[in-house]
């Protein structure tokens, strides 16, 4: 956390004061405190190096937030994806990922479905996993055989039927 602390420091002196070389500046080996009387050799004044720990400060409690934030909504998330499969028999996965969730599901004919759910919109989306994944299976008992649905390869030649 202090290297990161160091280097947001080291991006504000260099946007504030625009030197031509960082000599004399030590890196993550040294102490913090070592790194704050390079840079007031090199003409930062105590009231930048405050400020910057302010802002600091700030943007630490503001990814603070966010943290718990997404924490609540991937803990919001599968309990509501426990609370809707329960008793349906189908199995699911999840992976979290940064600003979604893909939550992979069983369906029939040894196939699986995998859905990706926003954290922002983690509600609506939630609530038309179900129905679809209800037709995907209707559709496959209907014909009788599987289907696998994939991303669009542009390497194969497509052609047009007009």
């Amino acid at each position: 956390m202090q290297r990161v602390q160091r280097e947001f420091v080291l991006d504000k002196y260099i946007q504030t004061h625009k030197p031509r070389n960082l000599r004399g500046i030590p890196r993550s080996y040294s102490p913090y405190k070592e790194f704050e009387q390079s840079l007031i050799r090199n003409g930062v004044t105590t009231e930048e190096l405050e400020l910057w720990g302010r802002e600091w400060q700030e943007l630490v409690h503001t990814c603070e937030r966010r943290a718990k934030k997404r924490a609540l909504n991937e803990v919001s998330i599968e309990t509501m994806l426990k609370a809707k499969l329960a008793g349906t028999g189908i199995l699911y996965h999840l992976r979290k990922q940064q600003y979604r969730i893909a939550v992979t599901l069983t369906m029939s004919h040894n196939t699986q479905a995998t859905f990706y759910i926003q954290h922002s919109k983690f509600r609506e989306q939630l609530d038309m996993v179900l129905p679809a994944l209800a037709q995907l299976n209707q559709l496959m008992d209907e014909l009788g055989q599987p289907i696998r649905i994939r991303a669009r390869d542009y390497r194969l030649k497509w052609i047009d039927p007009e």
